[in-house]
Parts: C-alpha cells; sequence; structure tokens
C-alpha cells in the first residue's frame, strides 16, 4: 500500500491565530488518539511568517485519509474555525519508498 500525504497550507489573519491555534492542538490530540492509520499529523508554524504554516498528514493508505474527513473531530475543528479569517491550500501525494 502506498502511503498518502495530505498538506494543508493555511494563512490565518493575526486576530484569529490564538483561536485557530488552539482549534489545530486540540485536532492534533484527537487524530493522535483516535486514527492509528494516521501515520504522522503535524501543524508547522512557518518561521518568520506569523499566522503561516502548514498541516503536515500521512496516513497509511488512501482508504484512512478518506476516513479521517468523516470523523467527528475533524467536523468539529472546521465548525470551531468557520467565523475565523482563514485561508487554506491543501496539497496531496504519496510517500516515495511505500508500498
Amino acid at each position: 500500500m502506498t502511503q498518502v500525504a495530505l498538506l494543508a497550507e493555511f494563512e490565518v489573519k493575526e486576530q484569529d491565530l490564538d483561536l485557530f491555534l488552539a482549534a489545530a492542538q486540540r485536532e492534533v490530540s484527537a487524530v493522535r488518539a483516535n486514527e492509528p492509520t494516521c501515520l504522522t499529523f503535524e501543524v508547522i508554524l512557518l518561521n518568520n511568517e506569523k499566522g503561516r504554516g502548514v498541516f503536515v498528514e500521512i496516513f497509511k493508505d488512501q482508504a484512512s485519509a478518506e476516513a479521517h474527513r468523516a470523523t467527528p473531530h475533524f467536523i468539529v475543528f472546521f465548525d470551531e474555525i468557520a467565523g475565523l479569517d482563514v485561508r487554506f491550500t491543501p496539497r496531496r501525494g504519496v510517500v516515495l519508498g511505500t508500498k
């Protein structure tokens, strides 16, 4: 099986940053506690670019990546940030060297 990588670059306005990061931290904790087929789930803040970063997610396979989007905590995360001024740029890929 080929591992699936999901990258979601984000940019959030400064006035919404603390709320966004708190919601992101809850999502990181929920994924790590509830999704054993998610091999990596990190939120990385970019140096010297306040309010910009990227979610780095690696799943065991395509089915795991798709199942992630249906989890209750994923839905709650997007409900929490719905009123914030945030923009996402999603990217998808595969992890080299996996089968």
